[in-house]
């Protein structure tokens, strides 16, 4: 009989733009973080009202990016580290 190991769980990953606002304090906070390549803790709040928290670590430039007559927006990369805790409402 063959068994099966896991292996090690790949990281998750959220990728998506921010409104690009150099004045704005949580993009402040999220470039600060990427420079100093520190561990923080987020939490997502979805539309039920359920929560999710984490620590992960930020990738994020601040660099504007868009297209004509689009918003700018700004890159913004969380990689979760180690394993959510989740809250109901």
């Amino acid at each position: 009989m063959k068994s099966q190991i896991p292996g090690a769980a790949n990281p998750i990953t959220y990728s998506f733009g921010s409104i690009w606002d150099i004045s704005d304090a949580g993009l402040v906070a999220l470039k600060a973080a990427s420079d100093l390549k520190s561990l923080r803790a987020f939490r997502f709040t979805f539309s039920n009202g359920q929560k999710m928290v984490f620590n992960g670590y930020v990738g994020a430039t601040n660099l504007p990016v868009g297209t004509a007559q689009d918003k700018v927006t700004t890159p913004v990369v969380i990689t979760m580290f180690g394993r959510p805790t989740y809250y109901a409402t």
